[in-house]
């Protein structure tokens, strides 16, 4: 009976022992410039995490918007859901900062003679919303908050400094589910992102150019219709 027990203990403790073993590393990009800019994102896992479920939490500033229609049909291996309904057309001061839940699908890792090892490696399209325009006009400037990576497996993870949270269960469902975060050295920082806007000192010249324009229009076309 006792040996019984070893063949029933040891799977069990090596899938402990195998979860506590996480070592995980992230790199993000920000890449294009002007409105319409990509995140990627790498994730290395250096764990053997083949039945674990893999969440990416990012939190966007009220400055940017993803669009979940236009993820959904361009990658394949992630879905995305966020936490809030996103008014795609709405300025930043309009707007509100919200999360974004990336779900990633499942990879096979690679088994070296000592390691196992997994890689994910995503784009997400980012958009800077439009910003109210200020004396002088430049530049505002703000930043994008480090993500967060949680797993969700058969057995519990028994890591150090991890938290267990309620998240959706998938990109589709509203049914949540128990993750725990997972510990990670991110390579790299983002730096500060910088978006133009408009000068209002500029406001009256604009002004009066663009209604001086349109009624121009008008006369021209009251003009021509009785000309004809």
């Amino acid at each position: 009976m006792k040996h019984l027990w070893n063949y029933i203990a040891l799977p069990y403790l090596f899938v402990q022992y195998t979860y506590a073993l996480v070592d995980i590393t992230v790199n993000q990009a920000l890449l294009n410039s002007g409105f319409h800019r990509s995140l990627t994102t790498n994730i290395t896992l250096y764990a053997n995490l083949t039945w674990c479920h893999l969440l990416v939490e990012d939190k966007f500033p009220r400055n940017v918007f993803i669009n979940v229609n236009e993820v959904e049909d361009s990658a394949d291996d992630i879905h995305v859901r966020t936490d809030q309904n996103l008014d795609l057309e709405a300025t930043a001061s309009a707007s509100n900062s919200f999360s974004a839940y990336i779900y990633l699908n499942r990879n096979e890792p690679v088994q070296t003679s000592t390691e196992f090892s997994s890689k994910y490696i995503y784009t997400l399209p980012v958009h800077v919303r439009y910003h109210d325009p200020k004396t002088g006009g430049g530049y505002r400037e703000f930043k994008k908050h480090q993500p967060t990576l949680f797993a969700r497996c058969p057995t519990e993870l028994s890591l150090p400094s991890s938290v267990i949270v309620s998240l959706p269960c998938d990109h589709s469902s509203a049914k949540v589910c128990k993750w725990t975060s997972l510990p990670f050295t991110q390579k790299s920082v983002l730096p500060p992102i910088l978006v133009p806007v408009g000068d209002l000192d500029h406001h009256l010249p604009v002004y009066v150019s663009t209604h001086l324009a349109a009624y121009t229009g008008v006369v021209i076309v009251i003009y021509s219709l009785f000309s004809i």
